[in-house]
């Protein structure tokens, strides 16, 4: 949906012709669309909570996974162990962390400005 908006209004400016200009404004307006969208899944996480969150990623082998104790790991080592769990399960609630893992480390890096 983050490049629909941009999409009609282009198509309605231009009497239902997509240009080469036209596609391109909307694909610049779909991607600050989308990092808006992302910037806002992270906003309430303080950069001591992305960086714990991150680290596990950051050190394991690109192809890899990461275990839910490796984050556990990660995040016991800066938070007491409820604090650890919470944040975790609100990295899951918020999507900030995706179930599946690794996907989640372009949007957890552009937080922390690593990305």
């Amino acid at each position: 949906m983050t490049y629909v908006h941009a999409a009609v209004t282009q198509l309605y400016d231009d009497a239902g012709v997509m240009t080469d200009k036209g596609f391109s404004d909307v694909l610049k307006e779909g991607r600050k669309s989308r990092i808006r969208y992302y910037k806002g899944r992270v906003a309430d996480f303080s950069e001591k909570q992305l960086q714990a969150l991150t680290l596990p990623l950051v050190e394991s082998a690109p192809d890899s996974g990461v275990s839910y104790e490796t984050i556990m790991q990660s995040l016991t080592s800066h938070y007491e162990k409820a604090e650890a769990q919470h944040l975790f399960d609100l990295a899951l609630y918020t999507g900030a962390w995706p179930q599946t893992g690794r996907e989640g480390l372009p949007l957890l890096f552009r937080r922390c400005g690593t990305g």
